[in-house]
């Protein structure tokens, strides 16, 4: 989007997505980006098991 000559409010507006999240990303090159992104799909495979408790164990998670 910024190639395309779009401010970083207006992709924010664009996408549905806060214009702080389009500042975190705006100036990064492609292996800097996949680098962040593989981080975020760990953080994200962790919090899906938060949720998931051991039978009995009241507060105890997996």
């Amino acid at each position: 989007m910024r190639e395309a000559g779009f401010s970083q409010r207006a992709a924010a507006k664009a996408l549905g997505i806060n214009r702080k999240t389009v500042k975190r990303y705006w100036d990064m090159d492609v292996d800097e980006y996949e680098h962040n992104a593989r981080k975020i799909v760990r953080i994200r495979n962790l919090d899906s098991r938060r949720d998931r408790s051991l039978p009995g164990s009241g507060s105890i998670l997996l």
